[in-house]
């Protein structure tokens, strides 16, 4: 993903999916990611936002400055289920933003959400 100068030096990508999701079920994601360079003021990040209870959204965040270019990395985090009253799907996203006019390039790969049988609270 590339993302282009939209305006004041901020640019962004998004990519989402609705997941259906069991009641009372934890669930845990992991992904794969790299940056092409590294920025030691950390203006580029990467973040997976995922649902949690009662509507609120959850998110796990990287940043460009504590990687090394090129490689990759793994990224995870867990997140609730719905509760038993509760049925359907709910937004999966993954998120790349730059500020200060930085560009850089991230690669996603992997991502995979499964059930978990811990305690995720």
């Amino acid at each position: 993903m590339i993302p282009n100068i939209y305006s004041k030096g901020l640019s962004g990508l998004t990519l989402q999916q609705n997941m259906q999701l069991c009641a009372g079920q934890n669930y845990s994601v992991l992904m794969d990611y790299r940056f092409k360079e590294v920025d030691p003021d950390n203006n580029c990040r990467l973040t997976i936002t995922y649902p949690f209870y009662g509507g609120v959204t959850g998110s796990v965040e990287t940043g460009s400055s504590v990687v090394q270019p090129g490689q990759w990395y793994t990224t995870a985090s867990f997140f609730p289920g719905l509760p038993e009253t509760e049925v359907g799907s709910r937004l999966f996203g993954v998120n790349f933003f730059c500020r200060y006019g930085v560009r850089n390039e991230i690669s996603v790969d992997n991502v995979r959400i499964e059930r978990f049988d811990g305690n995720v609270s």
